[in-house]
């Protein structure tokens, strides 16, 4: 396969979906990778080189056939993307174990699993990994408490990692959205949040572009991208 290849986790809406029609544009060749099979044909078919895989990000062993799959059909990785995300808004107080779990699995457990398994074929192509993040790594906010210390507990694996692959050519980068118009806020239960001003999923992807496009030598460790307005 002549074309760069990129895993896009969930990447059937909202940044996620922004980021594949992005690189597809780049030219690359898409794993994305999602549960639902029915958006991410949306996705795929927007993008001339696509193949969809239908995972439970919070599943092991659907993981660990996720990356399988990418060493028996593509048979390199050039780009990973850790866009997956989930947010149960509560009180840590009130925040359910149940939920509490949930987003750390999501959140953190499936990009290390899946960069672990993965590592390997990235070492090959001397290729990126992208952890979109959130402004959420470095502030806090009520509610927020699981989902800030989520992305926190990611960002401390994305250093570790760029200190782990630098011999190894591999470039690890962090995207940090602000308030972002996409489905999470839905997903949390504030769907009536004013989403008037905020970053659009199209500006992160083209921001993840600019990253991953500029000359191997260089490494835009991290990028910001926030609305002028501030915060919500």
């Amino acid at each position: 396969m002549s074309r760069p290849t990129a895993l896009v986790t969930g990447a059937s809406k909202g940044i996620g979906a922004a980021i594949a029609r992005r690189l597809a544009r780049a030219g690359y060749h898409l794993v994305l990778a999602a549960r639902s099979r029915d958006a991410l044909s949306a996705v795929a078919a927007d993008c001339e080189s696509a193949r969809i895989v239908e995972t439970d990000l919070s599943d092991g062993d659907a993981l660990s056939a996720l990356a399988r799959s990418i060493e028996a059909q593509e048979g390199r990785l050039d780009l990973l993307v850790h866009n997956a995300g989930v947010a149960h808004v509560a009180p840590l107080s009130e925040m359910t174990p149940e939920a509490f779990d949930a987003t750390w699995t999501i959140n953190v457990r499936a990009p290390w699993q899946l960069t672990r398994e993965l590592g390997p074929l990235l070492k090959d192509s001397r290729g990126s990994l992208v952890a979109v993040l959130s402004i959420a790594a470095r502030r806090v906010f009520p509610g927020w408490g699981a989902y800030c210390a989520s992305k926190s507990a990611l960002e401390a694996l994305v250093r570790t990692w760029q200190l782990e692959f630098q011999g190894a050519g591999v470039r690890v980068l962090s995207l940090y959205p602000g308030a972002t118009d996409s489905d999470i806020w839905a997903s949390a239960g504030m769907a009536d949040v004013n989403r008037e001003g905020m970053v659009t999923p199209d500006e992160v992807a083209e921001a993840l572009a600019f990253m991953v496009t500029q000359d191997a030598r260089v490494r835009v460790s991290e990028l910001f991208i926030e609305p002028s307005t501030g915060d919500v």
